[in-house]
Formats: C-alpha cells, sequence, structure tokens
C-alpha cells in the first residue's frame, strides 16, 4: 500500500513536469520557477499519503480525509496569495502552472484513496 503511495506522488510530479515544459515551451505563459510548486505538492501529496496508508483502516478515516483536502486547498491558497504579494508582475503565469499543478496531484491522490477505500 505505502509504494502505491509513493508510485502516485512520482506519476504525479512526472505529469506536472511534462505539463510545465510543454506550457514553457508553447504558450504564452512561461515560468522559469515551476518545480517549486512541484516540489510544494510533491512533499505535501507523500506527507498526506503516508497519514492516509497508516489511517486506512482507522474508524475516523473520513474525518482525516476530510481535514487532510481542506487543509491542503487552504495551504495552496495561502500558497497563491504569499506569491500574489510578493510578485504581481508575474502572477498569472505563476497561477497557471501552481493550479495545473493542484489538479494533477489533487486527481492522482484521488485515484490512490479510492484504492485505499476499496483495500479497507
Amino acid at each position: 500500500m505505502l509504494l502505491r503511495g509513493f508510485i502516485t506522488v512520482f506519476l504525479a510530479s512526472l505529469f506536472a513536469i511534462v505539463i510545465s515544459l510543454s506550457l514553457n515551451y508553447s504558450s504564452p505563459w512561461p515560468f522559469e520557477r515551476w518545480a517549486w510548486s512541484i516540489l510544494f505538492f510533491g512533499i505535501l501529496c507523500l506527507i498526506l499519503n503516508l497519514v492516509y496508508s497508516f489511517q486506512a483502516k482507522s474508524g475516523n478515516f473520513t474525518q482525516i480525509l476530510m481535514f487532510s483536502l481542506a487543509l491542503k486547498l487552504l495551504l495552496a491558497f495561502i500558497a497563491v496569495f504569499i506569491y500574489s504579494v510578493l510578485s504581481w508582475s508575474d502572477f498569472f503565469s505563476f497561477s497557471v502552472h501552481f493550479l495545473l499543478h493542484y489538479f494533477i496531484f489533487t486527481v492522482l491522490e484521488i485515484n490512490y484513496l479510492v484504492y485505499l477505500i476499496r483495500r479497507s
């Protein structure tokens, strides 16, 4: 189960890298620091997947799941707000990459959660 969580984070990171590189080369929204958002979501999803793996058979798994998804969304909002305050000039490029990374990691995290729910 734990290995599947690592594979999920690896695949999400790989998809995010491919999408960011293609956006940088083929769109009018290049962003040089896209790797930081992949690192942010990669570490966050790795920690959450570890929590999910160890608490999958627990009675309060639904509460842990809802709290972790809300925490991930809150941290993403905070990161977007901080970046908008610090660097407004390239905020649009940052937000395009950041939101795409958020969606990629969330979709693959939900895929992992469905696997955990079926197994328990």
